[in-house]
């Protein structure tokens, strides 16, 4: 009795924190709809090739500014056991740090890649909204730990009606590529405003650093950051050799099927955001039945919600298309309809990672991404140059059924592991 009564206790946190974001993500998305409308049709094909490139670019460089620590420290202050005062400073500095430091990286790498002058300038401009943007991560991660969702989604449509305000100003007035780009920057910005403001309201910390808690937070986080590194590359590799191969066109093309992907994505990660906590509570505290229970369950609505995710994307595929590029973007049908084949790979996929971490696993989940990155990047260096961004779409989806084989391989093992620790128990 105790037990369901645990289940159904954390089932409505979930589904609580769950619906809170997915009511933010529909005000997100329908801003989303305005911004990638507006966008595409200032900025063209070329134009919004050049736009998804830079954020491509800078992405591969932001994950270097979290290596792993929000994970790490979701899942250590999830476990509400005791904490030293100075982790809340001490994350804060280390963020700053790295921050600073991948930012001043992507920069420097432009001078030895053969974009063109225009997009290099881009970049740095884009630079700073970016680094921001991974900044105000450290908000979300005590929002998180402490399973305030709400917060969290808070500050996102607030990044996002701000962001859309002025791309819609910017579009109107007829400014320029770089004054577009700033949006982000002066969204992002916004955001960091409102946290500064909750997180007074949530935790009691100082801005002490200590030296030796950071070495202990990036021993740990190494591992994840590492994997995130990879598996970021993984993601934007084919963004990157179709920009080489096949230009700023299909770029464009793929890119606009792709985010709405991404934003489908984001749905699922709303699920995850509050399940990784709670299964790290468990797992920490040798719950594992209900572990267990908590994991299948999530595995059949990550099943159900990507099927209907399919259904419905397939048949409206072309009208969701027209809405976002025009007639213009007609080639984003095709790709979408591929890439919406991969979503109950990639939600299943990022189930099984949250659960390897949340069981502090790490060596096997960083041979998986190597193996699929290495993978991928064969997949489409072979098939990129003839058949453009259909071959990406298709590596995509090939490439998250692969791993998704060597990520049950590695569950299966890990699951005997606990069934063991139950029977012990």
């Amino acid at each position: 009795m105790i037990k369901s009564s645990l289940m159904k206790s954390i089932f409505y946190r979930i589904g609580f924190n769950t619906f809170i974001q997915i009511l933010g993500k529909g005000i997100s998305i329908i801003l989303g709809f305005i911004s990638v409308g507006l966008l595409t049709r200032y900025l063209g094909q070329e134009g919004f090739g050049n736009f998804t490139l830079v954020f491509a670019y800078l992405s591969l460089f932001g994950i270097i500014a979290d290596f792993g620590l929000q994970l790490t420290m979701v899942r250590e202050l999830a476990k509400k056991e005791s904490l030293p005062q100075s982790i809340y400073g001490t994350y804060f500095w280390l963020k700053v740090i790295l921050v600073i430091f991948s930012t001043l990286l992507a920069i420097i790498c432009l001078l030895f890649l053969p974009y063109s002058r225009f997009l290099k300038i881009g970049i740095i401009v884009a630079s700073m909204g970016v680094a921001v943007g991974v900044l105000n991560t450290y908000g979300a991660v005590i929002f998180q730990a402490n399973l305030r969702l709400d917060l969290v989604t808070a500050m996102d449509v607030l990044t996002k009606i701000v962001t859309t305000i002025f791309i819609v100003l910017f579009v109107l007035l007829k400014s320029s590529f770089y004054n577009i780009l700033l949006t982000i920057l002066i969204g992002n910005l916004a955001g960091t405003i409102l946290i500064i403001f909750l997180i007074k309201k949530l935790v009691t910390f100082n801005l002490a650093f200590d030296l030796n808690l950071a070495k202990k937070l990036l021993i740990q986080s190494f591992p994840v950051g590492l994997i995130s590194v990879l598996a970021l590359f993984y993601f934007k590799i084919d963004t990157l050799i179709l920009f080489i191969f096949r230009g700023a066109v299909e770029v464009g093309i793929y890119g606009l099927a792709y985010k709405i992907i991404e934003n489908l994505l984001v749905l699922w990660g709303f699920y995850i955001a509050t399940l990784y906590p709670l299964l790290s509570n468990l797992l920490s505290k040798r719950k594992t039945i209900e572990a267990v229970e908590l994991w299948r369950k999530s595995l059949l609505i990550s099943l159900g919600f990507s099927a209907t995710i399919i259904i419905i994307g397939y048949i409206f595929a072309p009208l969701v298309i027209q809405i976002l590029g025009g007639r213009e973007f007609g080639g984003s049908v095709i790709a979408l309809r591929i890439l919406l084949f991969s979503v109950p790979l990639f939600f299943v996929n990022n189930l099984f990672y949250h659960t390897f971490l949340a069981k502090n696993e790490t060596r096997r989940p960083l041979f998986a991404i190597t193996s699929s990155l290495i993978f991928n990047l064969i997949l489409n260096l072979i098939f990129i140059p003839k058949w453009g961004y259909i071959a990406a779409a298709l590596n995509t989806l090939i490439t998250e059924g692969y791993l998704l084989v060597i990520y049950f391989f590695i569950f299966r093992n890990l699951k005997v592991k606990l069934s063991k620790s139950c029977v012990i128990s």
